[in-house]
């Protein structure tokens, strides 16, 4: 919030995102993975992805692989 206000911006919203993704990114980015293994990266994308799409839509995530944040022109 405070490098938007910096920037001369207003926060429309400001929340995590990928909750899920979490450990993935610690099983893919953070082990020795060989990169054939890595083929598991695809199957998250198939069925981890849409699963967390799903959960967020519905639910607000209390922590997350990103931060999502809308920013706004003042009196925009």
């Amino acid at each position: 919030r405070e490098v938007a206000r910096a920037a001369g911006l207003v926060t429309a919203e400001l929340r995590y995102a990928n909750l899920l993704a979490i450990p993935a990114w610690l099983a893919f980015s953070r082990t020795r993975v060989e990169r054939s293994v890595r083929g598991g990266l695809s199957l998250w994308d198939r069925t981890g992805v849409p699963l967390t799409r799903a959960i967020e839509s519905r639910v607000r995530a209390p922590i997350g692989l990103n931060l999502l944040a809308v920013l706004r022109l003042p009196g925009a």
